[in-house]
């Protein structure tokens, strides 16, 4: 074909250029350079554009990599265990169905299941506000790294597998403190970036993470009067620590939920740069 192709070159030259060696090797090197854009157009409409850009630097690599395996990692190990709690619960409570007897009703139970559903909920807004971040910076990469390490430290403090142990409701709003602080420095970071509309979605945010940590205070400090003030009292009702942080945290989630739909609305709106 290559030769063909050459040949037709050469007759459309005049006699006095026939044979002479580098008018031969620039036909050949215009055949195979227009053989090559052929094949690089087929291949692009075969894979789709991406294929021809995988030689430059992917951008948003570290967002897709939290998105498309850290997080679905952590999120589908945390799945794993409360499901297999779940079955456990579901199948004594059938068990006592079956054989008339009374199901031995646990509230410290019932309420780390509280904690882990809110929990849940709470990681995947906080997977949805990580995919509607248009344009994702280093520091981001970081900061969903520490998140990640707190989500799963949190959701084991509850204990879930622990029986009638009641949570380590300390301990697990340590954690979410801990997260929430990072979302400030994150959110603080977009705000000064942003304006207009953008900017009044991020002050609410920002005001939202502010009051959320005082909260979290507030109710580290409260279960810290309980237990240092009444204690005995606390001893008869192991639960009402995580009880209060249900609570506390209930009303922080429903507020993310809000601000990552927003988020959802403006990144659609302004698609930056992903």
């Amino acid at each position: 074909m290559l030769e063909n192709e050459i040949e037709i070159l050469k007759e459309a030259l005049p006699e006095s250029l026939h044979g002479d060696p580098d008018i031969e090797e620039a036909g050949s090197i215009v055949v195979e350079r227009r053989d090559a854009e052929i094949e690089s157009d087929a291949v692009a409409m075969h894979f789709g554009p991406r294929t021809l850009a995988l030689s430059e630097p992917d951008k948003n690599l570290k967002q897709d990599l939290v998105i498309g395996l850290i997080y679905p990692a952590v999120l589908g190990s945390i799945f794993y265990t409360a499901l297999g709690e779940i079955t456990k619960q579901v199948s004594a409570l059938w068990a006592s169905v079956s054989a008339g007897a009374a199901y031995n009703f646990s509230f410290v139970l019932t309420v780390k299941f509280a904690l882990v559903f809110i929990a849940i909920v709470f990681y995947f807004c906080d997977y949805l506000y990580i995919i509607f971040t248009n344009d994702y910076r280093d520091d981001f990469f970081l900061y969903d790294l520490i998140f990640v390490v707190t989500m799963y430290l949190a959701f084991t403090s509850i204990g879930l597998d622990g029986g009638d142990r009641p949570p380590s409701a300390k301990t697990m709003l340590l954690l979410y403190l801990c997260f929430m602080f990072f979302y400030y420095q994150w959110d603080k970071s977009e705000l000064d970036q942003s304006s207009g509309d953008q900017a009044d979605l991020f002050k609410k945010v920002v005001r939202w993470e502010i009051l959320s940590i005082a909260g979290i205070l507030l109710c580290l400090a409260i279960i810290l009067c309980l237990e240092y003030v009444w204690p005995g009292k606390i001893a008869l009702c192991p639960g009402v620590p995580g009880l209060l942080a249900a609570g506390a945290m209930t009303a922080v989630t429903f507020y993310f939920a809000r601000y990552a739909g927003a988020k959802k609305k403006f990144s659609l709106r302004y698609p930056g740069k992903r």
